[in-house]
């Protein structure tokens, strides 16, 4: 940590009650909910921002700060008989107002500090939430693989036990060892994927997470209906605090333009061999803008405010675009698994298939074939899943709703 930042950490202990309150705890995470705002407010990218938006707040003082008074001495003559001194203590008072367009300034970059903090608490909380519910997808192909593993290794070792196979029996315990070889491979690819899940689950929230399975959401076939709303997504926001901020800055380079006054006492004491006088005068100084009135610095903020203005508008339309793409996904989701009614009757004949495999009835490649496409079942459902449970909670991001549903 570079010594900028240290000294901004410990200033901000100090003198901020609100960094006494970040991070939280989050002592009890016993529901999804919970586990979101935890990490909706723990996140390190909201954090840093957090601290970005205090440090802003400061901004506005120190911009609001007034000149500090300038002192002038001069001497000449010193060491004869004829010295002058002169001693001036001036004021400057800034023209134009421009302290009161500096704090505006500072008061636009609070703005957009807490703008990207809310954007980064929502992509938190979408990314949180889709996570989650990968998460309880891998448990579940898990439980397939480690069945289809247990179902392999049954019937190698069957095989393996009997005397004088022929050479198709032969063949299907080389099939079933390869089969249970393949099984084990996506076996470990998705202990590397949940581990790495969560990894970054406990990273958000800054503790381990021992019992997350019982606070997994859980697969449904009823999804919700959904209206779209005006878009409020932090995106908007903060295109709107970017267009605040050009403005502001505008009207810095505005104030530019005025010249700053300069004025106060100055006292002139002269020894000289008639005597000692002492005369009490007056300055005052005020640049004269006779080469520029700093037209460049007005003009390239006018362009700067122009393309905060496009870039507001591109991303207004950029959001309603999404907001009508999650929304197609969405509801071609929905509707994909409300046509899925498949779902208990494929448990129901994987079952039934096992009780003719323990009979024998059933040919190696046959039970190969099955155990594969109902491992491809699965994951193209939860695919699925994953695309509609994404588009929904973006949906939600895109209308400002994140904040009021974690809430709950």
């Amino acid at each position: 940590m570079n010594t900028k930042k240290l000294c901004l950490l410990l200033s901000l202990f100090w003198v901020s009650p609100l960094f006494a309150e970040t991070p939280l705890d989050c002592p009890d995470i016993n529901s999804t909910g919970a586990l979101l705002r935890c990490a909706m407010d723990n996140a390190p990218q909201v954090q840093d921002l957090k601290l970005a938006s205090i440090q802003a707040e400061h901004g506005i003082a120190a911009q609001g700060q007034t000149i500090n008074p300038r002192v002038e001495f001069q001497g000449e003559g010193i060491g004869s008989n004829n010295t002058r001194y002169e001693f001036g203590y001036y004021h400057t008072i800034e023209l134009g107002g421009k302290r009161e367009r500096r704090k505006d300034l500072a008061r636009s970059q609070v703005s957009l500090a807490q703008a990207q903090m809310y954007q980064a608490r929502q992509q938190v909380a979408v990314a949180t939430m889709t996570d989650l519910v990968r998460l309880r997808q891998i448990r579940a192909e898990q439980g397939i693989l480690t069945e289809a593993i247990r179902t392999f290794e049954a019937l190698i070792a069957r095989f393996t036990k009997a005397r004088g196979l022929s050479p198709e029996q032969k063949a299907s315990v080389t099939a079933f060892i390869l089969a249970k070889e393949e099984t084990d491979l996506h076996q470990t690819a998705l202990a590397n994927e949940e581990d790495t899940i969560l990894g970054g689950l406990e990273l958000l929230v800054g503790k381990k997470l021992v019992n997350i399975s019982s606070i997994l959401p859980q697969m449904s076939f009823k999804w919700e209906v959904l209206v779209p709303q005006s878009i409020n997504a932090p995106e908007l926001q903060l295109a709107q605090a970017a267009i605040d901020l050009a403005e502001a800055e505008a009207q810095i380079q505005a104030s530019v333009a005025s010249s700053n006054l300069e004025l106060g006492p100055r006292l002139i004491a002269e020894n000289t061999s008639s005597g000692q006088t002492t005369r009490l005068g007056f300055l005052i100084s005020l640049p004269l803008p006779l080469y520029h009135s700093n037209q460049g610095g007005r003009s390239q903020a006018e362009v700067a405010k122009e393309r905060a203005r496009t870039h507001f508008e591109r991303t207004q339309s950029r959001l309603q675009q999404e907001l009508e793409r999650s929304l197609r996904i969405y509801r071609s989701a929905s509707a994909a698994f409300k046509r899925n009614v498949r779902h208990n009757e494929v448990k129901h004949q994987h079952s039934e298939l096992h009780g003719f495999i323990k009979r024998g009835l059933v040919e190696a490649s046959v039970v190969i074939e099955v155990h594969r496409q109902i491992l491809a079942y699965q994951r193209q459902l939860h695919l699925l899943e994953l695309e509609g449970v994404s588009a929904y909670w973006r949906l939600q991001a895109l209308q400002g709703n994140i904040q009021t549903m974690v809430s709950k």
